[in-house]
């Protein structure tokens, strides 16, 4: 599944990373307006006018300095799994 929506992006011209993680922000006033992240090739800015936490844990949030909450008890693991279907894609839509 992740092969054919890595496949999908690069179909459409979709910048992505895999494999990388955010270490720091970049801060502007009250303002993200760009991450720091590790790869494999060492670390990276990355700058951008919309900044989108997608970490899972909130890791852009509280770099930030903004109040994050932890969960306890029954934490769902990190390779949750997902599924997408009847997922149909028409070409200029996206």
């Amino acid at each position: 599944m992740k092969v054919a929506i890595l496949d999908l992006f690069d179909e459409v011209g979709v910048n992505y990373l895999v494999h990388s993680k955010v270490v720091e922000v970049i801060m502007k006033g009250n303002r993200i307006t760009g991450v720091i992240i590790s790869t494999k090739s060492g670390l990276t800015e990355v700058l951008a006018d919309v900044i989108i936490d997608c970490t899972g844990d909130a890791d852009v949030t509280y770099f930030a300095g903004a109040p994050t909450l932890k969960e306890t008890g029954n934490l769902s693991p990190q390779t949750l799994h997902f599924t997408i279907s009847m997922l149909i894609l028409i070409k200029g839509e996206i």
